[in-house]
């Protein structure tokens, strides 16, 4: 921190299966970049299920997408605004290679030990990659403990 910066602490809800917090969190990296060193932001990422009644297991994502959205059609129509929305923040959507739509309470546990560490931000957004670019099962913990999401080391 410069010292003209000013501490500037954002506080962010967010779930790692929300394609528009991925849109957000790398708008929020712009609107810091413009500002350069005039700002210290301390970014705090603040755990919100968008579905906390997910089972644990998570579901198949397409069983899920047509509950929550009435049909195959809604669901396709939301994901094609989505993946436009994140080619302009440089972000290529895999939605439809996702398989399953996870339970995030273990992805909100690892994003709490990153930012005891340091690392909340570097962890959040390995997340949203694996899960919407990657089309990784971030409810595994299998997924969870992979080395690239690995910040200890």
């Amino acid at each position: 921190m410069s010292a003209a910066a000013t501490a500037l602490r954002i506080e962010v809800g967010s779930d790692v299966v929300c394609p528009w917090c991925y849109i957000g969190k790398r708008r929020l990296e712009k609107a810091l970049a413009l500002v350069g060193g005039n700002l210290a932001p301390q970014v705090t990422w603040l755990p919100f299920q968008l579905n906390p009644g997910m089972p644990a297991e998570g579901m198949p994502r397409a069983e899920y997408r047509r509950a929550k959205f009435g049909s195959v059609e809604r669901s396709r129509e939301l994901d094609a605004r989505v993946a436009a929305a994140g080619r302009g923040e440089g972000i290529e959507f895999a939605l439809e290679r996702i398989e399953r739509t996870p339970n995030t309470f273990a992805a909100h546990q690892l994003i709490d030990l990153a930012q005891e560490r340091g690392a909340g931000g570097t962890v959040v957004d390995a997340l949203f990659r694996a899960y919407f670019e990657e089309a990784r099962d971030i409810g595994e913990r299998g997924v969870l403990r992979n080395d690239r999401l690995d910040f200890t080391s």
